[in-house]
């Protein structure tokens, strides 16, 4: 078989192939800092809009599943809480793509 193959070099790519089951979104970056009585989330998302972003909260108070539509494609990032939470006084902004969530400890 002398037959050359042409390879379009303009979609070879080093990272890995990770099928994911939903879609194919990317993998925002987050972070959490922990407070006495609060959690500050923040999840870089630019383009996104404050009306874009769904929050919900496990039954138990202590894992934030956060959604975030941009263009049309959805982002999901659940993120594990050091301590119970409700969803009665979260705090939301959205400031230039930086997405800030503020979830406080639950008062016992």
């Amino acid at each position: 078989s002398g037959k050359k193959q042409s390879i379009d070099v303009g979609t070879l790519s080093l990272q890995p192939n990770i099928k994911h089951e939903k879609s194919m979104a990317m993998e925002p970056y987050y972070e959490v800092n922990l407070h006495e009585d609060f959690a500050d989330i923040i999840i870089e998302a630019p383009g996104v809009e404050k009306g874009h972003i769904i929050l919900s909260l496990s039954e138990d108070g202590r894992k934030i599943k956060v959604l975030i539509e941009i263009n049309f494609v959805s982002i999901e990032k659940e993120i594990r809480l050091p301590f119970e939470s409700t969803m009665d006084d979260h705090l939301l902004e959205v400031n230039n793509g930086i997405v800030s969530i503020i979830m406080k400890k639950k008062k016992s």
